[in-house]
């Protein structure tokens, strides 16, 4: 649990200027944007993958878009305040959109052990196990643990509000592991485009918190 200084606490508290009437319609506006990597490869490449590929592939885009809208969530801008409803609201709304950014990453590799169950010649290693020749899954790997580990702590830990915002910081690092793999599965698809491009705009927020 994180323990805001009361100051914090008080100023999250105080209803934003000219407050949005509809914070839950501007959340799911967000949500819908970030989604639009996963929208546009369920729309070009869905049709031919198999049906665990599929989930494999749109949680994974999925959780790209969510896991940048978080961090979008977090950027000092007033108007950010305004159209959410408040600094408490942008907190809850934070959480709950990195949570559901993190369920989806750890959906990503099941789905493709299953899509390789699935094969004509099953190797759910071949996909899971991180080999120095297979950059892909490597890089996976290098990305998912290390978000694993972060998450968990986030979550789960009672730290005071600076260590809460030192530790914050290192999830720089964890948007370049990101980085790596989504430049390691490129294939030139839009959807690629987009998941970069989202990444882009979380690396912005993250920058300006």
């Amino acid at each position: 649990r994180l323990e805001l200084p009361t100051a914090v606490w008080r100023a999250a508290a105080r209803p934003a200027a000219r407050v949005s009437a509809w914070p839950r319609t501007s959340l799911v506006v967000s949500c819908v944007l970030a989604l639009l990597p996963a929208l546009s490869w369920v729309a070009t490449d869905a049709g031919s993958a198999p049906v665990w590929a599929c989930v494999a592939a749109v949680s994974a885009w999925a959780a790209t878009g969510l896991l940048a809208s978080s961090l979008l969530l977090m950027e000092r801008a007033r108007f950010l305040d305004v159209v959410f409803g408040g600094l408490a609201r942008l907190y809850r709304y934070h959480h709950a959109v990195g949570t559901a950014a993190f369920v989806l990453v750890l959906v990503h590799p099941l789905a493709l052990a299953v899509a390789s169950l699935q094969a004509a010649t099953p190797d759910p290693l071949a996909w899971l196990w991180p080999k120095a020749q297979s950059v892909r899954v490597l890089s996976g790997w290098a990305a998912l643990l290390p978000l694993m580990a972060w998450m968990v702590f986030t979550v789960t830990s009672r730290v005071r509000y600076r260590k809460w915002r030192m530790f914050h910081r290192s999830s720089g690092v964890l948007l370049a592991l990101i980085a790596w793999h989504l430049i390691a599965v490129f294939r030139g698809a839009f959807a690629d485009f987009l998941g970069i491009a989202w990444l882009l705009l979380g690396s912005l927020g993250y920058a300006r918190r």
